[in-house]
């Protein structure tokens, strides 16, 4: 695997998707989910994501943000290795039938059904 870094970005202006929950104590928590140790708690949702601009902007001050270019050696996905394993099993087969056949019904009867129930039914 070859590790390159390219030139930092300018970290002037970045959008940050904010997570805010509602304690039990009628607090607001706010916190950047790249940042987990940025949570905030206050009293109102303004107040907490005004005391997270703040720890942001000092915490981004002596952070350099740069993109991380990766080159694999090796371009076979993994995850190919399991394509048809099941390809001989009797079993998922009936499985399979069953459920496309409840997924085709469903669509008909505008229901959902998920892969759950209809192991369920196994």
């Amino acid at each position: 695997m070859n590790l390159s870094l390219l030139q930092p970005i300018s970290t002037s202006s970045l959008t940050w998707y904010v997570l805010v929950e509602t304690l039990e104590q009628g607090q607001i928590a706010a916190w950047v989910a790249q940042f987990p140790e940025s949570k905030v708690t206050a009293e109102s949702q303004e107040a907490a994501i005004a005391a997270l601009k703040t720890l942001l902007n000092k915490r981004m001050a002596a952070i350099k943000v740069m993109p991380l270019q990766l080159s694999f050696q090796n371009s076979e996905d993994p995850w190919f290795q399991l394509c048809g394993i099941l390809k001989d099993d009797a079993s998922f087969a009936q499985w399979s039938d069953r459920f496309w056949t409840q997924k085709q019904q469903s669509i008909e009867d505008d229901e959902v059904i998920s892969v759950e129930e209809s192991l369920r039914v196994m």
